[in-house]
C-alpha cells in the first residue's frame, strides 16, 4: 500500500470524506463506472490522468483537493480538474490536469479525454491519450494540434519512443501527419517522416525534411519531338491528385526511387534499364547530328575495321564535288592521292654516344646505402627501380639516340624511349610507357578518318602506355584544345549526345522497305507516309535519279598535312655550372633541385621505375616521372609533377551509343590529378582501335555530324498544315532536288519516293497513249479507255477489258475475264481459264478452250471452235469449219446434222488409230464380204454375252436383277452408277449397290439401298443414310453400325479409338481428382489455420482475463497472465493502478499470442 487513506462518499453528509484505506463502500457507492472500452492502441503511454463520462452527475463541493462532477451542461464531459470553477468538475492528480472547459470544448459531444495539461481536443468524436496525446480521428503524441475533422497527427514534444521535442499537426480534414514537426496542412493529405510537409490537397509528403506542395492539374512535359497522339497521352496522365515528394528540390534535397519495376502502362514510372532501351532505340538507324552546332554527322552502321577494310557506312552515287563545300568522291580522291608524295619521317642525326658520364658528378647516385636499395631501389637521385626480389637484369638502349629506363627496358629502335619494367620500344621515334608497354604500330597505316574528315598530324612515331591485350586507361586529361591535342571522354560524350539528338527528326534508314533491300523511310515515328517539303524540282529524263523536289548531301575535303618530328642534339652537359642551372642527373635524365631540400625518388613496387623528385612507383610495374608524381597502381603510369594514378579500372569504359569499344584497361596512364587535369598535345592522329585519338578526329567526327545535319533531310512539324514533313529547305535556302534517288516501288499501297525517271517514263507513256499512237499502235475512237485491273495483265483497245491475272484483250469491246486468257478481237471474249478467243464475237468459255472465227464458240473444257459459227460444246472436242458442231465428248466434227462435210484427200491410214480413206475401205470390204459366214455365227455369240453384258449377269460386275429394277443411271455431271436401279443425280456423285442413290454433289453412296443426300456426304452399308453435308454415314436413325478395327488417331482430324477414349477419360478424371484434391487441401489447410488464429486469438482473450489488479487505493500492479485454448498459447502483460481515494481503477493490457498476432486494451473505472 502506499496510501494510508481513501475518499469515501457520505451519504448523509453528502460529501466526500477521508477514511481508513481499509474502509468499505457502502451502497451504491460501491459501483465502478466504466469509461473506455476495449482498443487496440499499441506503443502507447497511457498516463494517470482521467477523464469520464459524467452524464447526470451531481456538483461536487470545493474542496482542496476538491472532486467537481459536471452539472450536466454537457453530456459527453466529465473531467477531473482541481480549478474549483463552477461548472467544472476537477481532480489534480500527481501535477497533471484534464479538464473539459465550458465556451471551449464542452460543446463537442461523444469526446473521451484523460491525463492531459492544457489538453486540445477541438474536434467531434475525439479521443485524447497522455499529456497533449491526442486521438482525434485521430492525434497520438505530444504537444500535436488537430484542427481538421478525421484528421491524424502522431508525434510528440517529448523525449519518449514517439518523438523530438518538436509538434506534429495535421490542420485540415481528413489529413494525416505522422513524424515529429510533420505538417498535413491540406485535405487528404500526408506527411510522413521527421520534418515532412504535405502543403497541397491529396499531397503526400514521403521521408524526412520531404515537401509536397504542387497541387493537382499541373501539365506533365512534353518532349519537343513528341508526336501528337503521343502528347495526348502525356495530357490524358495529367496529374489529379497532389504531388508525390521524395525530397525538397528547393533545399536541395533528393532521393533515389530504388526497386522501381519496369512499367506497362502510360502512366507507370519507368526505370533505369527502360530509359537505356528507349536511348539505343532512338539511335538506331538514325544519321544525326555530332552536337547541337550542327556542323558534322556521323553515319551509323558496322564498325570500320581498318585492317580487313571492312564495315562503316557507304555512300554511293556521289557526284564530283565542285564547291569549297561539295563532298568529294573516290575518283577525286585518288587523283589528290597520287599527288601527294615525298611525305616522310626524317628524324635527324639521333644517336646513343653517351661519354664522359662517371661518378665524378656530385650527388648524383644519392643514397646507396644498402637499406635505401632495399626500400626504394636501386638508381641514382630522382630515378629509382626496385628489383628486389628478381634477379640483376639492367634495361638496353640499343638504337641510335634512344633511352632505356626500367628494370629490363628495351629501348631498340632508333631515338626510342622505353620507361617502366620491360618496357619495348622497337619502332624508331617511337615510346614505351609502362611496364611491360610495347610499340608495335604500324605507322605506315593512315589514320582513321571518321567518314573521311580531314585529321591533323602525320605519326612520325609511337607513343604506346600497354599492349595488345593489356591496354591502359590515360586519367586526368583535361579537354583538348588543338587538332593534334588528346581528347577526353566528355569530349566525347558531347558528340555522342548529339548524334543521339540528331535521331529524333533525321530521315532513317528501314532495312525491311524496298523489297527487302532497303530504303530510307519517311514513317517518322510510325506517324508516316509523310511530305517532304521544300524540294526543288529535280530533273525529269530516262536516266535522272533525282527524286521529285529534293537536296543534296554534301561532304567536306579531305586534307593531308606534313609533319615533321625531328629531333636533334639529344647530348647533355654534365659541368658544374650545368648542373646548377639544368638538374643533376645523367645524361638526357636531369631533375632540377635547387633550392629544395634533398629527397630522393623512390621505386617501392616490384619492377617499378621513379624518375623525379619526390616520384614514387610503389604499385608493381608501376612508372612515375616527374616531380611528386605517384604510381600507386600496379602497372600505372604517372606522368607529370603530381600526376597521380587513381582511376577505377574495374569502371566500364565509355561506349557511345552501346557502341562495341577495344582494349580492357589493364593499366593506367595519369596526365594530371583530379582538378589539376593536363591537356595531351601533339598526339598523332590514331589508326588502331585502341590508339588515342586527337582533337582533329574528334572534330572530323563532330564536323560530320553537323554537315550531315545541316545537309540531311530533316523534319519538320510545322510542314504540310502542322501534320509535319520531311523538309528539304537545307538552312533555308529551298526548294532544292534530292538526287541519286532510287525508283520506288509503284503499287495502290506504295508510300515510295519516285525519281525523275520514272516520271519521265509514265509521262512519256501517258503523252502517247493519250494522243492514241505508239509506234506500230495506232487507235481512233470515241469510246471508254481500255481496262486491264488483272494483275500483269494487258488491255488493247476501245473497252477492252482485261479482269483476269496475265490476262489479254486485244480489240474493240474486247473482254479477257479469266486467268491467262486471250481475247482477241472485237467483242471477243475469253472466259474460261487459259482460253483464247479468236475473231469478231468470238467465245472461249470452256478451261483451256479455243475459238477462233466469226462467232465461233467453245464452251467444253480443252474443246477448239476452228471458224465461223463453229460450236465445241463437249469436253475435248473439236469443231472444224463454219458452223461445225462438236457435242460428244472427245469427238471431231466438221459439220453439223444436215450439214455434213467430206473429208477429202486423206492418205491411207498406217497406224492403229490413223484415219483410213475410201479405197483401203474398199480392200476391207472385200476381205469382210469372204469372211461374212464365220462372223455369222460370232455375231450371234456376241450377241448373247452383249445381252449378258447388259443384265448384268456376266463380266467383272454382275448382279442379279430379281426385282426386275431399271439399269443404272449416272444422270449428274462426271457421275458414276453401278448396280440395279442405281441413281448417281448429283454432280461427280457415286453410287454402287441395288438401289443406292446419290443427289448430293460428290456424294458416294455404297451398298444396297445407301441413301448420300447431302453435298460431298458418303453412305457406307446397305440402307445407310448421310443427309448432312460433309458426313460419312455407316447406318441410318435406328439402324446404327459399329466402326471396329479403327486404328489410334494421330493427327488432330484422325478418328479416335475407344481406347484413346478411355485413356483420354482417365488422364480427365485423375486431373479432376488431383486438382479437386489440391483444392480441398488448400481449403482444410486455410480453414485450419484461420481455427488456429481464432484460438490464439481467444487464448489471448483469456489470458488479459486472468491479468489482476490491486485492490487498495493509491496501489499499484504489473502482471503476467497465460491462456491457451485448442493447442494456441498466448501471454498477456499489464499495469493497473487504483486512485489514493480508491474511487477510480485504470488498466493497461497488451497480449501476444502464438500466431505472432498482437492486442492490446485500456480500461477506466469509477467506484463508489
Amino acid at each position: 500500500m502506499n496510501r494510508i487513506y481513501r475518499l469515501v462518499w457520505s451519504k448523509s453528509q453528502q460529501c466526500w470524506c477521508v477514511a481508513c484505506e481499509f474502509a468499505r463502500h457502502s451502497g451504491k457507492g460501491g459501483r465502478a463506472l466504466a469509461v473506455l472500452g476495449l482498443g487496440t492502441l499499441g506503443g502507447l503511454y497511457f498516463g494517470d490522468a482521467l477523464a469520464a463520462d459524467g452524464s447526470n452527475y451531481e456538483k461536487g463541493i470545493a474542496g482542496n483537493p476538491g472532486l467537481y462532477v459536471n452539472d450536466s451542461t454537457d453530456s459527453g464531459c466529465v473531467f477531473v480538474h482541481d480549478t474549483g470553477v463552477t461548472g467544472d468538475m476537477g481532480w489534480k492528480y500527481d501535477g497533471n490536469n484534464s479538464n473539459c472547459k465550458s465556451g471551449d470544448k464542452s460543446t463537442q459531444t461523444g469526446r473521451v479525454l484523460f491525463y492531459g495539461t492544457g489538453s486540445q481536443a477541438a474536434g467531434t468524436n475525439s479521443l485524447t491519450l497522455g499529456d497533449e496525446l491526442f486521438v482525434n480521428g485521430g492525434r497520438i503524441g505530444l504537444n500535436n494540434k488537430i484542427d481538421g475533422t478525421n484528421s491524424l497527427a502522431i508525434g510528440n514534444v517529448g523525449t519518449d519512443a514517439l518523438g523530438n521535442p518538436t509538434g506534429t499537426r495535421a490542420s485540415a480534414a481528413d489529413s494525416v501527419a505522422i513524424g515529429n514537426n510533420a505538417l498535413a496542412s491540406q485535405q487528404n493529405a500526408l506527411a510522413l517522416g521527421t520534418g515532412a510537409q504535405a502543403l497541397a490537397q491529396e499531397g503526400v509528403a514521403l521521408g524526412a525534411g520531404s515537401v509536397a506542395g504542387t497541387a493537382a492539374g499541373v501539365a506533365g512535359y512534353v518532349p519537343g519531338g513528341a508526336t501528337q497522339a503521343q502528347a495526348d497521352a502525356i495530357a490524358v496522365t495529367g496529374s489529379t491528385l497532389g504531388a508525390v515528394a521524395v525530397g525538397d528540390a528547393a533545399t536541395g534535397k533528393f532521393r533515389q526511387i530504388t526497386g522501381v519495376a519496369a512499367g506497362a502502362q502510360d502512366s507507370d514510372a519507368v526505370n533505369v534499364a527502360q530509359l537505356k532501351g528507349a536511348v539505343g532505340s532512338a539511335t538506331a538507324d538514325a544519321v544525326m547530328y555530332d552536337n547541337s552546332t550542327h556542323n558534322s554527322v556521323t553515319l551509323g552502321g558496322d564498325t570500320y575495321n581498318s585492317t580487313s577494310k571492312t564495315g562503316g557506312t557507304r555512300i554511293t552515287n556521289v557526284a564530283r564535288g565542285e564547291g569549297d563545300s561539295d563532298a568529294v568522291n573516290m575518283s577525286q580522291l585518288n587523283e589528290t592521292n597520287q599527288q601527294v608524295s615525298n611525305i616522310d619521317n626524317r628524324v635527324s642525326n639521333v644517336d646513343n654516344r653517351v661519354s664522359n658520364v662517371d661518378n665524378r658528378v656530385t650527388n648524383v647516385f644519392g643514397d646507396d646505402s644498402e637499406a635505401n636499395i632495399e626500400q626504394n631501389g636501386r638508381g641514382i637521385r630522382y630515378v629509382r627501380t626496385n628489383d628486389n626480389g628478381l634477379p640483376l637484369e639492367d634495361a638496353y638502349a640499343k638504337g641510335q639516340g634512344s633511352t632505356a629506363v626500367g628494370y629490363q627496358a628495351q629501348a631498340t629502335g632508333d631515338s626510342a624511349l622505353a620507361l617502366g619494367r620491360n618496357a619495348s620500344a622497337t619502332a624508331d621515334n617511337s615510346v614505351a610507357l609502362g611496364a611491360n608497354s610495347t610499340t608495335t604500330a604500324d605507322l605506315s597505316r593512315p589514320a582513321y578518318t571518321p567518314y573521311g574528315a580531314p585529321v591533323a598530324g602525320v605519326a612520325t612515331g609511337e607513343v604506346s602506355i600497354g599492349t595488345a591485350g593489356a591496354e591502359r586507361r590515360v586519367t586526368n586529361v583535361a579537354a583538348g584544345a588543338d587538332e593534334t591535342d588528346a581528347v577526353n571522354v566528355s569530349q566525347l560524350k558531347g558528340v555522342s549526345d548529339r548524334t543521339e539528338k540528331l535521331a529524333q527528326d533525321a530521315l532513317l534508314w528501314d532495312p525491311s522497305a524496298n523489297g527487302g533491300q532497303g530504303a530510307f523511310s519517311a514513317d517518322h515515328n510510325g506517324t508516316g507516309p509523310n511530305k517532304i517539303t521544300q524540294v526543288a524540282d529535280g530533273d525529269v529524263n530516262a536516266t535522272s535519279t533525282d527524286a521529285i523536289n529534293g537536296s543534296q548531301l554534301n561532304q567536306t575535303n579531305q586534307q593531308v598535312a606534313n609533319v615533321d618530328n625531328r629531333v636533334t642534339n639529344v647530348f647533355g652537359d654534365d659541368s658544374e655550372a650545368n648542373v646548377q642551372e639544368n638538374g643533376r642527373g645523367i645524361r638526357y635524365v636531369r631533375t632540377n633541385d635547387n633550392g629544395l631540400p634533398v629527397d630522393d625518388a623512390y621505386a617501392k613496387g616490384q619492377g617499378s621505375t621513379a624518375v623525379g623528385y619526390q616520384a614514387q612507383a610503389t604499385g608493381d610495374s608501376a612508372l612515375a616521372l616527374g616531380r611528386n608524381a605517384t604510381a600507386t597502381a600496379d602497372n600505372s603510369v604517372a606522368l607529370g609533377a603530381n600526376s597521380t594514378t587513381t582511376a577505377d579500372l574495374s569502371h566500364p569504359a565509355f561506349a557511345p551509343n552501346g557502341a562495341r569499344v577495344a582494349g580492357v584497361a589493364s593499366g593506367e596512364v595519369s596526365v594530371g590529378a583530379a582538378g589539376a587535369e593536363r591537356r595531351v598535345t601533339n598526339v598523332a592522329a590514331g589508326a588502331d582501335e585502341t590508339d588515342a585519338v586527337n582533337v582533329s578526329q574528334l572534330k572530323g567526327v563532330s564536323d560530320r555530324t553537323d554537315q550531315l545535319a545541316q545537309d540531311s533531310l530533316l523534319w519538320d512539324p510545322t510542314a504540310n498544315g502542322g501534320n509535319g514533313a520531311y523538309n528539304a529547305n537545307h538552312g533555308g535556302r529551298g526548294p532544292n532536288k534530292i538526287t541519286n534517288v532510287a525508283a520506288g516501288d509503284i503499287s495502290t499501297d506504295s508510300t515510295d519516293a519516285i525519281n525523275g525517271s520514272q516520271l519521265y517514263e509514265v509521262t512519256t507513256q501517258i503523252n502517247n497513249i493519250s494522243l492514241g499512237r505508239t509506234k506500230y499502235f495506232h487507235t481512233t475512237s470515241e469510246k471508254d479507255d481500255s481496262v486491264a485491273s488483272g494483275s500483269d495483265s494487258i488491255a488493247v483497245g476501245p473497252a477492252a477489258q482485261a479482269s483476269g491475272a496475265s490476262s489479254l484483250a486485244m480489240g474493240d469491246g474486247a473482254n479477257a475475264s479469266a486467268d491467262k486468257a486471250s481475247a482477241i478481237g472485237s467483242d471477243a471474249s475469253a472466259s474460261g481459264t487459259a482460253a483464247t478467243a479468236m475473231g469478231n464475237g468470238a467465245s472461249a468459255s470452256g478451261t483451256s478452250s479455243v475459238a477462233m472465227g466469226d462467232g465461233a464458240s467453245a464452251s467444253g473444257e480443252r474443246s477448239s471452235a476452228i471458224g465461223a459459227g463453229a460450236n465445241a460444246q463437249a469436253n475435248d472436242s473439236v469443231a472444224l469449219g463454219a458452223g461445225s458442231v462438236a457435242d460428244r465428248e472427245g469427238s471431231v466434227s466438221v459439220g453439223s446434222a444436215g450439214n455434213e462435210r467430206q473429208i477429202v484427200n486423206v492418205k491411207a491410214g498406217e497406224a492403229d488409230t490413223d484415219a483410213v480413206n475410201v479405197s483401203q475401205l474398199r480392200q476391207q470390204g472385200d476381205t469382210i464380204n469372204g469372211n461374212i459366214s464365220n462372223v455369222d455365227a460370232r455375231v450371234t455369240q456376241a450377241g448373247v454375252n452383249i445381252s449378258n453384258l447388259q443384265n448384268g449377269t456376266d463380266g467383272m460386275f454382275q448382279v442379279n436383277n430379281s426385282s426386275h429394277l431399271p439399269k443404272p443411271r449416272p444422270s449428274g455431271a462426271d457421275s458414276l452408277a453401278g448396280g440395279a436401279g442405281a441413281e448417281a443425280t448429283g454432280d461427280n456423285s457415286a453410287a454402287i449397290g441395288t438401289r443406292s442413290r446419290a443427289g448430293g454433289r460428290n456424294a458416294t453412296a455404297l451398298g444396297n439401298g445407301a441413301d448420300a443426300q447431302a453435298t460431298n456426304s458418303v453412305a457406307l452399308g446397305a440402307g445407310s443414310v448421310a443427309d448432312r453435308e460433309n458426313s460419312v454415314s455407316v447406318g441410318s436413325a435406328g439402324q446404327e453400325r459399329q466402326i471396329t478395327n479403327v486404328a489410334a488417331g494421330t493427327a488432330t482430324t484422325d478418328a479416335v479409338n475407344v481406347g484413346q477414349l478411355q485413356k483420354s477419360m482417365g488422364d480427365i478424371s485423375n486431373q479432376f481428382y488431383d486438382y479437386t484434391d489440391s483444392r480441398y487441401n488448400a481449403l482444410r489447410h486455410d480453414l485450419k489455420k484461420q481455427d488456429d488464429i481464432l484460438s490464439a486469438g481467444i487464448a489471448g482473450a483469456m489470458a488479459m482475463a486472468t491479468l489482476p489488479q490491486p485492490y487498495s487505493p493509491g496501489a499499484s500492479m504489473a502482471a503476467v497472465g497465460l491462456g491457451n485454448y485448442r493447442g494456441q498459447g498466448a501471454l498477456a502483460v499489464g499495469v493497473s493502478k487504483i486512485s489514493d481515494n480508491g474511487k477510480w481503477v485504470t488498466k493497461l493490457q497488451g497480449s501476444t499470442t502464438s500466431q505472432g498476432d498482437t492486442g492490446v486494451s485500456v480500461g477506466v473505472g469509477y467506484q463508489w
